[in-house]
């Protein structure tokens, strides 16, 4: 009887030890990721600790953000820039909140200091948000802040114009799957890895033929993005300038400044300058933003 209670006590064991072995192989530890997969880890369950978090909770929010913030700001510029856009559009939800917009643009800011480092498209949602509503702004923000979003967003739209293709030929769309080679005779399936061809003629063409459309593919969606791009911003920037500048302190000279050598075309450096002329009072247009008083003719 204890021959066998002793036989049972070892084979549970044994039955422990290899599930245990399964669940160290099923879930390897943290050490064992790559660099580049660990930092990917952390940042989705930095993002999701930001989504977790009621937007209601403004406290919460901006303490989190503010820890992910310092930690992720010297790190990939790409990662950092989403966790930016991600801690703004939380931040951003609810009612207006001049403080809590000093935060979010305060971040958006930063990551837009990276810009050229970061996707066009994570640059567009940081650029939005200084587009926001004035209604978040104090007036004393407002005041300081215009001219800077103003050369962000003007920034932003001459990298877009510099770099789209006007004429580019949407018809001529790149292959799903690369064909085989002309002349090629090979055990060959559209897509396949380039190594697993033996033929070192037919695997090199057949490279090649990858490596070309894989370009072919990134210069496309680049260039769908940055037309789509184009038209949009260059709307929303000509609103935030009427708008903008619309607003007191009046101060045409500044508009004119920053206009003058923008990628806006001639027509809309036109419609932002007739929009404001005609929205503020004729004797502040005309005036300088000083008020001290001209000394009287004797």
């Amino acid at each position: 009887m204890l021959r066998m209670l002793r036989i049972t006590i070892g084979v549970l064991c044994v039955i422990a030890s290899i599930e245990q072995t399964q669940r160290a192989a099923a879930a390897p530890p943290r050490m064992w990721l790559s660099a580049e997969k660990a930092q990917k880890l952390e940042f989705k369950q930095d993002r999701a600790r930001l989504d977790a978090i009621d937007p209601a909770n403004k406290d919460d929010l901006k303490l989190a953000a503010s820890e992910i913030e310092r930690k992720w700001a010297h790190h990939d510029a790409d990662l950092y820039a989403a966790l930016m856009v991600t801690a703004c559009q939380q931040l951003s939800k609810g009612l207006p909140d001049p403080n809590t917009y000093a935060v979010v643009r305060g971040y958006a800011v930063s990551a837009l200091d990276r810009s050229n480092a970061i996707p066009i498209s994570l640059v567009h949602q940081l650029t939005g948000i200084l587009l926001n509503d004035s209604a978040w702004i104090s007036k004393q923000d407002w005041q300081s802040n215009r001219k800077e979003d103003a050369l962000h967003c003007l920034s932003l739209l001459h990298e877009v114009r510099a770099t789209v293709i006007k004429e580019y030929d949407f018809n001529d769309v790149p292959m799903l799957n690369v064909g085989l080679p002309p002349g090629a005779r090979v055990n060959f399936v559209s897509g396949m890895d380039p190594n697993d061809i033996e033929d070192p003629q037919v695997r090199s063409q057949y490279s090649a033929a990858v490596e070309k459309n894989n370009r072919h593919i990134e210069e496309f969606s680049t260039q769908r993005e940055l037309h789509d791009l184009d038209k949009q911003f260059g709307r929303q920037i000509v609103q935030f300038l009427i708008v903008a500048y619309s607003s007191p302190p009046y101060d045409l000279k500044e508009l004119q400044a920053s206009l003058k050598g923008s990628a806006l075309t001639g027509d809309e450096r036109k419609q932002v300058l007739d929009a404001v002329k005609a929205r503020i009072p004729s004797a502040s247009a005309s005036k300088p933003a000083a008020t001290e008083a001209s000394p009287k003719k004797r």
